[in-house]
């Protein structure tokens, strides 16, 4: 399925009461022609695909714990345990049918847990209105100054409660260590998005091996 984002951007400092507001014009990512080079990846009960940024490769795939599939991939010359930045898709199946778990909960708890990791450091940029076809689909991003191992770490984070499973993307960035809160560019974290797209969920036609052409074509 195509991926559209309609978004409005709230930024806030959680190590002040004032909110800065600000909204963000629709981004189209429709891609205008097929994507040859996305990743495209059987997750339980669908497929998901996405694009790869040209410089990521993937280092590890797999169930990782009854339930919970984790893929991650980083830039070229670095490892799961040294990285800079890192992609990962992961899934939890059959989660979707669970009514506590929707992609908003997800999204407040993994911004609030972030949160009491570091209080004097924490920021966050919310999407809103997020679609991947009709799957409810929910984007934030969040940024310690003060992370564990000494260092900054900002996260966008994507929820997609699929058919079945729940499916969540994200792209995380170390840097330099802050005691304040760092600020996120509204234009570098929109480009980061964008460079993901299209994000489809798609179900496998009959007998259909890797790389799921059907998916791959879709528009």
């Amino acid at each position: 399925m195509l991926c559209r984002l309609l978004a409005v951007l709230l930024v806030s400092s959680c190590v002040s009461s004032a909110v800065a507001q600000t909204s963000l014009d629709r981004i189209d990512l429709l891609p205008r022609q097929s994507t040859s080079d996305a990743a495209v990846t059987p997750v339980y009960s669908q497929i998901f695909l996405y694009a790869l940024p040209d410089e990521f490769r993937t280092v590890s795939s797999g169930v990782v714990r009854k339930g919970r599939f984790v893929q991650q991939s980083v830039p070229a010359k670095e490892t799961v345990q040294r990285w800079t930045q890192m992609i990962t898709l992961s899934g939890d199946e059959a989660l979707a049918f669970s009514g506590r778990t929707y992609p908003q909960k997800m999204i407040e708890d993994f911004v609030g847990l972030t949160r009491k990791k570091c209080p004097d450091s924490f920021s966050t940029l919310t999407l809103n209105t997020v679609f991947v076809g009709s799957y409810d689909t929910v984007v934030a991003v969040v940024s310690c100054g003060m992370a564990s191992g000494g260092q900054s770490e900002a996260t966008m984070q994507m929820v997609i409660k699929g058919g079945m499973d729940t499916y969540t993307l994200e792209w995380t960035v170390r840097g330099r260590a802050s005691r304040g809160p760092v600020k996120l560019e509204e234009v570098q974290w929109t480009d980061r998005l964008r460079r993901m797209a299209p994000v489809r969920i798609c179900s496998a036609a009959a007998n259909e091996q890797p790389p799921f052409p059907s998916c791959l074509k879709r528009r």
